[in-house]
């Protein structure tokens, strides 16, 4: 079980990684601002490797998302009423979800902040 998580996380990353090189030109600070107007929603885990790859993803516009972290016991509860099954895991106010690491193109497109 702990081995297919691990590579399911490193298959991922790789797609990750490649969606994220065709998006180089975005800004990621932008982008996070942008999210964050939004009102959309990161949801991670201490300890998760997956979700340290979307943050390398985002780099300096790592600090201006709106990240809820599950491991925390105040924000348990909403993690648990988000349904959040998977991290990382994305949210929108109005209900949109995406689950997984994704590169910047692919969440600007999402997110509607392209």
């Amino acid at each position: 079980m702990k081995l297919s998580l691990i590579a399911l996380c490193l298959v991922t990353a790789a797609c990750a990684t490649l969606s994220c090189n065709r998006s180089m030109s975005l800004d990621s600070s932008e982008l996070a601002k942008c999210m964050t107007r939004k009102g959309i929603k990161l949801y991670s885990l201490d300890d998760c490797s997956a979700c340290e790859m979307q943050k390398s993803l985002f780099g300096v516009g790592f600090g201006y998302l709106k990240v809820v972290n599950c491991s925390d016991e105040e924000k348990r509860e909403e993690c648990f009423l988000q349904e959040i099954r998977s991290v990382p895991a994305w949210r929108r106010p109005d209900g949109g979800k995406l689950a997984g690491v994704h590169g910047l193109g692919a969440l600007a497109e999402w997110s509607g902040c392209r």
